[in-house]
């Protein structure tokens, strides 16, 4: 089966081996899988090409094309005005990421919280690094790019809470210390972090974090709610949860 991987650098896997992808032919094939499914005119892959040569994009767009044709067979079609990319969800890293994702949602709302391991599991396992690294220079990529990543912090933000309610210990603190450091507009890993704090008797530090994240962040209901319950020492703090906090449901 067929497998193109963006969670990281372009990777393509056919039946009959990898095909190798490099140069413009990357960016035109990373181009094509953002949009997969949907017709793309050569016109405009022929502009995220203008700047990288002296030679005509449209004849360098082209020329691309018919070698991705040649290696990807009933994948890439070629029509005279544009390109199209034909793949499934299991094809392509980037979608199954995005499904397994929306399916981790579904069943925390459910309340199944064994199929969300599963889903956190195997969504985590597909992302090597940043996604489409190819297209990371064209300011129109970064919606997309931005979206994906946004999705893998609110999959780590899952992860965290379900690790948290099998116990809560200061290697818990210190991943959590990590992710803040490393997402300091994320609001969700600020307050799974006073939760942690809280749950290891530590609320001064608890009730310290989240008044950090009102000053650099803004204030938020969760947010509010959480330092209610933590000042009062009120156990129903093991139940706040951060889902959501910063994004819409998937």
């Amino acid at each position: 089966m067929m497998q193109i991987r963006v969670l990281g650098p372009l990777q393509v896997q056919t039946a009959n081996g990898p095909v190798g992808v490099g140069g413009q032919a990357s960016v035109v094939l990373g181009w094509l899988v953002m949009h997969a499914n949907r017709p793309v005119r050569i016109a405009d892959l022929a502009q995220l090409l203008a700047d990288d040569g002296p030679s005509d994009p449209d004849q360098r767009a082209r020329a691309v094309l018919r070698g991705l044709a040649a290696d990807l067979p009933g994948v890439l079609t070629l029509e005279p005005a544009s390109a199209r990319l034909t793949a499934d969800d299991q094809v392509i890293d980037a979608a199954r990421f995005a499904t397994l994702a929306a399916d981790a949602r579904q069943h925390w709302r459910e309340g199944d919280h064994e199929r969300v391991a599963e889903d956190v599991e195997r969504a985590l396992a597909l992302w090597r690094s940043d996604p489409y690294p190819e297209l990371a220079h064209l300011l129109d990529a970064m919606p997309a790019i931005e979206a994906l990543s946004r999705t893998r912090l609110a999959v780590l933000e899952m992860q965290q809470e379900l690790a948290m309610e099998s116990g809560v210990d200061f290697t818990t603190v210190a991943q959590l210390r990590q992710l803040v450091a490393a997402h300091p507009d994320r609001l969700g890993f600020r307050l799974l972090l006073a939760r942690a704090l809280h749950l290891l008797d530590r609320q001064a530090d608890a009730l310290a974090v989240l008044r950090q994240a009102v000053a650099e962040l803004g204030g938020h209901p969760v947010s509010q709610r959480l330092t209610d319950l933590i000042a009062h020492r009120d156990p129903q703090v093991a139940s706040i949860s951060v889902i959501d906090v910063d994004d819409h449901p998937l």
